[in-house]
């Protein structure tokens, strides 16, 4: 009787150790598909993203957009633009995502040779404008608090080619923070088209 009691034990109690075996095997397979699932989440939300920067981007070429009217109540003068020249604007908030911000303007400072680019910056605390000013760019800033374009709600900075005399965008450009050779590559073609 007593050999019965003790085979009964040993089989519950390997019973018991494959019981939790395939528990820990269960949560441990959980574990790797709730990972794989947020990885998935993470890829559709960066595909989503990308999708709408070049919605945008399609979005926004040759559109029509009059800066001189926009810009006319700001100290700068855009007479002082010639008319048969390109200009790269460069657009900054102090809303827009402030990584992308840092990793452009960082990207900017190797092409100082532009002689037609302004940046259109909207802020409204004052420590916006003197946390940009630490970059020393030598581009004029103007501030605009909103422009008619729909890229301003994205809340990331984006840069397009304005020609004065055709009041038309071209080149528009979202950059993407974790490209930095599409940022330079734009750069580079940019600084061909503008002078």
């Amino acid at each position: 009787m007593r050999i019965v009691h003790i085979v009964i034990a040993i089989v519950l109690l390997v019973s018991l150790c494959f019981g939790c075996y395939f528990f820990l095997k269960q949560k441990q397979q959980e574990q790797v598909y709730i990972a794989y699932r947020e990885k998935a989440q993470n890829v559709f939300a960066d595909n989503q993203a990308l999708r709408e920067t070049i919605d945008a981007m399609i979005a926004h070429e040759d559109k029509f957009i009059d800066l001189q009217k926009i810009i006319s109540e700001n100290q700068y003068n855009l007479m002082r633009l010639k008319d048969d020249e390109p200009y790269l604007m460069i657009r900054l908030s102090q809303n827009y995502c402030q990584p992308c911000m840092s990793v452009l303007m960082n990207r900017l400072q190797k092409y100082t040779d532009l002689k037609n680019a302004i940046f259109l910056i909207s802020y409204k605390d004052e420590r916006f404008q003197k946390d940009f000013k630490v970059y020393r760019s030598p581009y004029p800033f103007i501030r605009v608090d909103s422009l008619p374009i729909p890229a301003d709600k994205l809340e990331k900075p984006y840069l397009f080619v304005w020609e004065k005399k055709h009041k038309t965008i071209s080149h528009f450009f979202i950059p993407i923070v974790g490209n930095m050779n599409q940022i330079d590559d734009y750069l580079l073609k940019i600084s061909s088209i503008v002078p």
